[in-house]
C-alpha cells in the first residue's frame, strides 16, 4: 500500500496541512486543519452487489444464467421478489413485486395435450425439485382463483412419470417424484398404467 506521504510527494503537498498524525500500523496520516477555513471533504463510496441472491444461485449452478430466476417468497401468498436475475428482469420483474405477479409475468412453457391437460416445462423456473413444488403449488392456487376449479399436478423429470403421478391424488392433490426415484414409485403400478400401453403392448411386455 502507498502511504499518503509518498503519494503526496512531500509532507508540505498535504491538502489540509498542519502536523501528521499516525495510523494504528505507524504510518504517517495527514494532519487536520486547526481552526483553520479549510473543510475536510466528505466522500462516501457504496457498494452494492448486483442481483446478489439471484447471483449467489447461479455460482452454485452456472446453468441458471441462461434462464430467467427469481428469488423470493411464496408466490401463493404474500410472498415478495427478494431479487432477479437479468434474464428475468426482462420480463419486467423487479425486487419488491409480488412472488405472484413475477410467476404470472414469467411463466414455464406450457405444451398442451388436451382440451384440460399439458405439460409446464419447470425447468426454466425452478432450479430443483422442492422449488419445482412450489410453482406447482402456485399453479393449483392460480387456477382455482381465476376458475374456482381443482386440478391435480405431477412433477417429474420425465413426462410419463409425471403423468402418472397426477392422477394418483386426484382431486386437487400434487405429487413430486424427484430424479433417480420413478422406479420406485413407478413399481407398485400395473403396466397399463403406462400411457399408450393397451392389451396387445401388455402382453408383449410380460413375456
Amino acid at each position: 500500500m502507498v502511504d499518503w506521504d509518498d503519494a503526496c510527494g512531500a509532507r508540505a503537498a498535504r491538502p489540509w496541512g498542519g502536523p501528521s498524525r499516525r495510523r494504528a500500523d505507524g504510518r504517517a496520516l495527514p494532519g487536520l486543519p486547526r481552526g483553520s477555513d479549510r473543510i475536510r471533504p466528505v466522500i462516501f463510496a457504496h457498494l452494492d452487489l448486483d442481483a446478489f441472491f439471484a447471483a449467489v444461485e447461479e455460482l452454485e449452478q452456472p446453468e441458471l444464467r441462461s434462464k430467467p430466476l427469481i428469488v423470493g417468497g411464496d408466490p401463493h401468498g404474500r410472498g415478495v421478489v427478494a431479487t432477479a436475475n437479468y434474464e428475468a428482469r426482462k420480463f419486467g420483474i423487479h425486487s419488491a413485486m409480488s412472488c405472484a405477479e413475477a410467476l404470472r409475468r414469467c411463466v414455464p412453457t406450457v405444451e398442451r395435450t388436451g382440451l384440460d391437460e399439458g405439460y409446464l416445462d419447470v425447468g426454466e423456473v425452478a432450479p430443483d425439485f422442492a422449488r419445482a413444488r412450489v410453482v406447482a403449488e402456485a399453479v393449483q392456487a392460480a387456477v382455482r382463483g381465476a376458475t374456482s376449479l381443482s386440478c391435480s399436478l405431477g412433477v417429474a423429470s420425465s413426462k410419463v412419470v409425471a403423468k402418472i403421478a397426477s392422477d394418483r391424488r386426484k382431486p386437487g392433490g400434487l405429487t413430486v417424484v424427484p430424479a433417480g426415484r420413478e422406479a420406485e414409485f413407478l413399481g407398485p403400478f400395473d403396466v397399463r398404467r403406462l400411457p399408450g400401453v393397451g392389451p396387445r403392448a401388455e402382453e408383449r411386455l410380460r413375456r
